[in-house]
Order: structure tokens, then sequence, then C-alpha cells
């Protein structure tokens, strides 16, 4: 690697990636760069389209009152307490019923961690539902690599012959707006071109407001542990399909997800 051409931080991450930046290949050199920056963007995006939660946010408001309130931990015992008696019942009559239960351990969790990650969205919109400690490394890495294919095109123009192009510039992942903010509570990647829409969900003849949060349209189409593991995706995408077919960007589309009819509408602008 020629270190002269790289910050210690940018060597340090590209070490990190098993990046090298070759002088007698310097083409291949920046390309695998860019392809690096790309593939942890895609990581970044799959993490924020998921409401998952890998790591406890220790200092999120939500937790921080939820983790005193003496009278939620009391209810949340009795609850727990009643339901492994019925369990114990239930596996008495029937032994194999321990097996289907363990079996459902995953989606008992996931459940519970999606109700957090929920819960804190509402406490506190500006801030990240799920846990950054490992979100901020991708950023910040990604930053890095976006930098460094930058500077080396600055310096050696020649370079963006063997990079990945988009309207005549080096195709790179964008630092800010959708999909770029670490705090941002937007849709991020396809799903950006929804926001600041005015726009109109109609759920089983219910309409809703145009800036609901897509998950609470989706606690309307799935309930309980039927919840778990769903995502912007699993909204927008069948919404996507629909108005490839439409002629006009303001034509309603209506689709039927998990066996609820949903109508989806950007609304015509009204110019004064």
């Amino acid at each position: 690697m020629s270190i002269g051409l790289f910050s210690p931080e940018t060597v340090e991450i590209m070490a990190k990636y098993g990046l090298e930046f070759n002088p007698m290949d310097m083409g291949a050199s920046v390309r695998s760069i860019q392809d690096k920056a790309w593939e942890i963007q895609s990581l970044i995006e799959s993490a924020k389209d998921s409401q998952s939660e890998t790591v406890k946010v220790a200092n999120h408001p939500y937790d921080v009152k939820a983790s005193t309130d003496k009278s939620a931990m009391a209810v949340a015992a009795n609850l727990m307490k009643g339901f492994l008696t019925a369990c114990e019942a239930a596996i008495d009559k029937n032994p194999n019923v321990a097996y289907a239960l363990k079996e459902l351990g995953d989606a008992i969790t996931g459940y519970f961690q999606e109700e957090v990650t929920y819960r804190r969205l509402k406490a506190a919109p500006t801030k990240a539902p799920t846990s950054n400690s490992q979100m901020d490394v991708l950023y910040d890495d990604r930053k890095v690599l976006v930098k460094a294919v930058q500077g080396l095109i600055l310096g050696m123009p020649m370079l963006t012959e063997a990079c990945e192009m988009k309207d005549g510039k080096v195709k790179l992942p964008n630092l800010q707006g959708a999909g770029g903010s670490k705090k941002s509570d937007a849709p991020t990647g396809r799903y950006a071109k929804w926001s600041g829409k005015s726009v109109k969900w109609i759920i089983d003849g219910t309409e809703y407001p145009g800036d609901t949060h897509w998950s609470d349209l989706l606690r309307l189409i799935w309930q309980g542990a039927d919840r778990v593991g769903k995502k912007a995706s699993d909204l927008f995408d069948p919404i996507d399909k629909a108005r490839k077919k439409t002629k006009s960007d303001t034509e309603p589309v209506t689709v039927t997800i998990n066996k609820h009819e949903v109508t989806y509408q950007h609304i015509p602008e009204v110019k004064s």
C-alpha cells in the first residue's frame, strides 16, 4: 500500500477491509475501494430499513425512563409468572409443548425487541430507535472510503476510467440526505421518494394522515408475533410494484397486503 497517499485513519480502515492500493494497478485499487464503500452502504440501508435490535440503546430517553419504572417491572413480572404457569400446565398435558415453545423462543424475543424499538420511536422521534454503536462504525468507515476515492480521483483524474460512473460522475454513496444522516428517521434509499410528499393512506377503508410513520402502518397490517421481522420493504415493495403500472405520479394504487386492502396515493399539489 502506498501509505503516503492516505491518512493514518484511511490506512487503518483500508487494512480493516483487506483493501490495498497497488501503484502498479491503481485503477483496480480505486475500484475496489469504491466497491467496498457501496458494500458498506448496503449494510447501512438494510440496518435502517429493519426495526430489529442487536444492542441496547442504553442512553435513549425511553430506556432511561423505562429502566427505573418499578411499576412496569412488577407488571412484567406478573405477566411472566402467569405465562410460565400456563406453559407448565400445558406441558404437563402434552410434553411436546415444551419443544414447540422452545422453537418459538426467537419469535417471542423478536416481538419484545421490536416493541421496545417502536416505543423508543414514539418517545423520541428524532433519536435513533435502534443501537447506533455498530451503525456509527459503518457510517464512519463509509465516509473514510468515500473520501479516499474522491481524493484519488482529484489527484489522478485518469482513474475515473476504472470506476463505476453515473451521470458522468464517479458513483459514490451520498454522505448527506437520504441514507446519509445518522440521526435521521426519514425513509432511506429508494423509500426516500415518499419523504416530504403529500400522500394519502387508506387501509381497510380508513384514511390515515400522509405523514403517518411506516412503523405505525405495519402495526395495522400485522399484529402481535406476526409483525416480528417486518420492515419498510414489506409495505413499500407491493406499492412500488403497483405504481410502476400507473400512468401518472398521482394515480392511486390499491394492493392487498396480509389480507388487508391498502391504498396509496400522491396527492396532486395545488399551485397558488
